[in-house]
């Protein structure tokens, strides 16, 4: 793997960003790092690592926020609505599989699942910190490389149309 220092800083706090933001995640910053030539190793790395802050961000939002912001019917819409889309998408895979449920839900990488939803839902169910996190960070960890994989074999397939 080449060196950090060799690589082009500018996409690399890029993907630090979108792999950490709600409405990117690793979905957006594996595209966009390997899209603008950062290496496949790195990329994995920067992204997955960068998405591992969803949990401790969603937590700590709802452990000392979320109680402040209850009082604005605005926030209490937003905030219901995610729950019972989280509840519905997560309930029964939490009720069959508990953790491992959780890291199948958030190593799919689909559009409202992921590292923040995962976290969401850990938090619902009130379920174990520790256990919590591994389970999220091991379904980001495939998450990554199922992105990773579908990224570059999508190169490969369009480069041997193009032949």
């Amino acid at each position: 793997m080449e060196s950090l220092i060799e690589q082009d800083w500018e996409t690399i706090l890029w993907t630090i960003f979108w792999s950490s933001t709600f409405i990117g995640e690793t979905k957006i910053g594996i595209p966009y790092a390997l899209y603008n030539g950062l290496s496949i190793q790195s990329t994995y790395i920067i992204a997955c690592f960068s998405n591992l802050l969803a949990f401790p961000i969603t937590m700590g939002f709802l452990d000392f926020m979320h109680g402040r912001f209850e009082k604005y019917p605005a926030y209490n819409r937003y905030f219901n609505t995610l729950l019972q889309r989280t509840r519905k998408k997560t309930i029964g895979l939490v009720r069959k599989y508990g953790y491992l449920g959780i890291l199948i839900f958030v190593m799919f990488p689909v559009p409202m699942t992921g590292a923040y939803v995962g976290s969401v839902a850990c938090w619902l169910f009130d379920m174990d910190r520790k256990k919590s996190f591994i389970a999220v960070a091991i379904g980001a960890f495939i998450s990554g490389a199922i992105l990773v994989l579908l990224y570059e074999g999508g190169l490969i397939a369009f480069e041997t149309m193009n032949e």
